[in-house]
């Protein structure tokens, strides 16, 4: 058995075939999944802390008073959209 699987590998080490595309492609996603995973978390942090800082106790709109109130989904959604 030889070993000429060391010799071809070494000189195709540095050429782009689908492999060199493949690497350029996931050395891509990877930063650009976490910086939309580090969004959505803030995001979603914000989302709690300013209901958090509003005193929202609970989702039903007949419950809120001037001093428990909560920001909802929906209403984040439409202020982003800007209904």
């Amino acid at each position: 058995m030889s070993n000429w699987m060391i010799d071809v590998e070494g000189r195709f080490k540095g050429r782009t075939g689908m492999g060199g595309r493949r690497k350029i492609i996931s050395s891509l996603l990877r930063p650009v999944g976490a910086l939309l995973a580090m969004v959505c978390f803030g995001l979603v942090g914000g989302f709690i802390a300013v209901n958090f800082a509003l005193g929202c106790e609970t989702w039903d709109s007949s419950l809120w008073t001037a001093t428990n109130s909560c920001v909802t989904p929906s209403a984040v959604i439409n202020g982003m959209i800007g209904r």
